[in-house]
């Protein structure tokens, strides 16, 4: 398996067509939210990680991360196709997203994973800081984060 960078168009159709088919807001390269529950605009003034897992020719994984304006490193949007699940691909994709974290120089990564994927992000050592609750999306959703 090989993991690399991505473009916008190549991880916003899985986004649109695969992760969030029933969202509601636009999907947008970046997200406002805040580790802290606030929204600010400011965070799309960050460069934007786009990963893919590849299976040969075949992307078969996705993930994203972005630096927020309050200096934290936010990782967004993991997802593995069914078939290549449990193959530790969510992993390796996280691992790339925090390693961009770390060469930022943020002092943590955090996310807003469902609760299916939770898994995925407690076997990298993130940790949950909330409770679990119904997102726009109609998927049990909890904020977690990995301190460096």
């Amino acid at each position: 398996m090989i993991i690399k960078e991505i473009t916008w168009n190549q991880i916003h159709f899985i986004w649109e067509n695969c992760l969030w088919p029933d969202r509601q807001s636009e999907i947008t390269p970046w997200s406002a939210m805040l580790i802290d529950g606030r929204f600010d605009n400011a965070n799309g003034g960050y460069p934007i990680l786009f990963i893919g897992a590849y299976d040969g020719k075949k992307l078969i994984g996705v993930n994203s991360g972005h630096q927020c304006m309050d200096g934290s490193f936010r990782s967004r949007g993991l997802y593995v196709f069914p078939e290549f699940r449990k193959r530790g691909t969510a992993s390796l994709l996280l691992k790339t997203t925090v390693d961009r974290g770390k060469l930022l120089g943020c002092p943590f990564i955090w996310s807003y994973p469902r609760k299916s994927s939770w898994p995925a992000y407690a076997k990298c050592g993130f940790q949950l800081i909330s409770d679990w609750a119904t997102s726009e999306t109609s998927e049990l959703n909890a904020l977690c984060k990995l301190e460096y």
